[in-house]
C-alpha cells in the first residue's frame, strides 16, 4: 500500500492531463507542486506562501511536500490519476508523462546553473 493509504494528504494533489499539461497541482487549483517545493527550497516560509496564495491551506503545502517525498521514492498514487482514468487516460501513460516532465525540469534546472 502506497501513497494516499500512507498519507491522506496526498488526496489534495491532482494530476490531470487537461490541467497544467498534467503537472501535479494542488487539487482544484493550477498551483504546481513543484512551485510550492521551489518556494520552500528558496527559504520562503509557509506563512509567506499562504499570504501570496490565500486559496491554499497549510495542509495543501504539506501535501505538496508529501507528494515530493513519494516521488523521491518513485511511488505513485493511483487516485492521483483517477480523473484522467475516467477520461480514458491510462496510468502507464500518466507515469511516463510524469517522468518526462520531471526529466525536463531537471535538465532545465541544470542548464540554469551553468
Amino acid at each position: 500500500m502506497f501513497g494516499a493509504a500512507i498519507n491522506p494528504l496526498l488526496n489534495r494533489i491532482s494530476v490531470d492531463p487537461n490541467v497544467c499539461s498534467g503537472k501535479p497541482c494542488v487539487r482544484g487549483t493550477r498551483i504546481w507542486v513543484s512551485l510550492l517545493l521551489d518556494f520552500l527550497d528558496s527559504g520562503t516560509t509557509m506563512d509567506q506562501i499562504l499570504e501570496e496564495y490565500p486559496q491554499l491551506t497549510r495542509e495543501d503545502i504539506l501535501a505538496a511536500v508529501a507528494y515530493g517525498a513519494e516521488r523521491s521514492r518513485r511511488r505513485f498514487v493511483q487516485e492521483t490519476f483517477s480523473l484522467g482514468a475516467e477520461q480514458g487516460f491510462r496510468l502507464d501513460k500518466a507515469l511516463a508523462m510524469a517522468d518526462a516532465i520531471e526529466d525536463e525540469e531537471i535538465t532545465r534546472k541544470l542548464a540554469l546553473r551553468k
